[in-house]
């Protein structure tokens, strides 16, 4: 929030689209994809969408709609289902099947709690994601804006990682922990 790419979040995509050109394949949603509320967040996918431009594939296994939607509400599932988004993604990458799949945590979500969409539990999301992927691949990752201490055993993805033990590695972001070098959190309980 607050930089040149955010002014045209809406309009532009740009968020999406230098994802997309950089090669990234599969992003997650935080709470600032939800700064502009939720018809901002359908414009953006839209304006994505509409670019051409190779974009990455979103996961967003914890994020529902209500059952009666406002008008907003209903733009940002008719571009969610337009774009594609879904709770996870199955790529092989040689010969490995890694399931990917993706969550935002508790403390993001309130800070999207105006949008009036439902954000499950993010554990409870997991174990319900991770029960459905079941043992039909080798790896599974789950690419969460959770957060995690500078002590990597604080924040909510540490306890993700505790509690949901079939997850193998868990990419991090949300809390801005600055880490003296680039760390990802192994499941290794």
């Amino acid at each position: 929030m607050g930089s040149m790419y955010q002014t045209a979040f809406t309009s532009g995509a740009y968020e999406l689209r230098m994802l997309g050109n950089m090669g990234c394949d599969i992003t997650t949603l935080g709470n600032h994809e939800f700064d502009y509320g939720t018809k901002g967040l359908a414009d953006m996918l839209n304006a994505a969408m509409a670019s051409g431009d190779k974009l990455p594939m979103i996961v967003a296994g914890n994020i529902a709609f209500p059952e009666e939607m406002n008008a907003d509400q209903k733009a940002l599932k008719d571009a969610f289902d337009a774009y594609g988004v879904g709770d996870y993604v199955i790529r092989r990458v040689g010969l490995t099947d890694i399931a990917i799949f993706g969550v935002m945590g508790n403390d993001a979500a309130k800070e999207a709690a105006d949008t009036g969409l439902i954000f499950e539990d993010y554990i409870s999301a997991a174990k319900r994601i991770v029960a459905e992927i079941g043992d039909q691949v080798d790896l599974i990752v789950c690419l969460s804006h959770s957060g995690i201490g500078a002590d990597y055993n604080s924040g909510e993805d540490s306890k993700l990682m505790k509690q949901v033990p079939e997850i193998d590695l868990c990419i991090s972001g949300h809390n801005h922990a600055l880490f003296a070098e680039p760390a990802g959190f192994v499941n290794d309980y």
